[in-house]
C-alpha cells in the first residue's frame, strides 16, 4: 500500500495538467462532489462539499471559493430553500473534471496492461473491499458494504465503487 501510495502521489503533478491547466487533488475532489451531488435529488453545497471531501469547513469554503473564482463552480439559490446556496458545476468546470478523469483512468488502463478482464475484476473487488473495511475503521461506520462481482460497492446509497475496464475501447468517463 505504501509502494502504491508513494506512486499515485509521484504522478499527480504529471497528471494534472491538461489542456485545462493545472487541478490540484483537493479541486478535483471538490468537483468530483459537486458532480456527483448533481446527480441526487439533493444538490450540494460547501457544508456536504467538506464531508466528503474530508476537510473542514473552512477548507471546504476556500476551496470553494477558489472554484468559483476560476469558473468551475457556480452558486445558485437552492430551489427548495431560497436561504441556501448550492453548487453547480459550470461547462468549463465539467470540461475540466471530464478531463481530469479521462486522465486517471488512461493512468489506471496503462498501470493494467496485459491483465485479463478476471484479473482487473479481481483487482477492483478486493481494492473496493478493502477501501470499505479502511473507511469504516477509520470513521467508526460499523456497517461494511460488501462489493459484487464487478467490484461495486452494494448496500451503500449513492456510491459506485470504483470500475477497472476490459480495454481502454471500453472505459467510461468516470472517477
Amino acid at each position: 500500500m505504501i509502494t502504491l501510495q508513494w506512486a499515485m502521489t509521484r504522478r499527480v503533478p504529471r497528471e494534472s495538467s491538461s489542456r485545462h491547466g493545472t487541478l490540484p487533488p483537493p479541486m478535483y475532489d471538490v468537483l468530483a462532489a459537486v458532480d456527483d451531488g448533481a446527480s441526487t435529488e439533493h444538490p450540494i453545497g460547501v457544508t456536504e462539499v467538506a464531508t466528503l471531501v474530508r476537510v473542514d469547513q473552512p477548507r471546504a469554503s476556500r476551496l470553494v471559493a477558489q472554484a468559483v473564482t476560476g469558473g468551475l463552480l457556480r452558486r445558485e439559490a437552492d430551489p427548495r430553500d431560497g436561504r441556501r446556496s448550492v453548487l453547480v458545476l459550470t461547462a468549463h468546470g465539467g470540461d475540466v473534471l471530464a478531463d481530469a478523469r479521462r486522465r486517471r483512468r488512461a493512468t489506471i488502463e496503462a498501470a493494467m496492461t496485459g491483465w485479463s478482464p478476471a484479473q482487473r475484476r479481481d483487482f477492483g473487488r478486493l481494492l473496493t473491499a478493502f477501501a470499505a473495511r479502511w473507511d469504516s475503521q477509520h470513521d467508526g461506520d460499523a456497517t461494511l458494504p460488501e462489493p459484487d462481482d464487478a467490484g461495486h460497492l452494494v448496500g451503500r446509497a449513492g456510491h459506485d465503487g470504483p470500475e477497472f475496464p476490459a480495454s481502454s475501447s471500453a472505459a467510461r468517463d468516470s472517477r
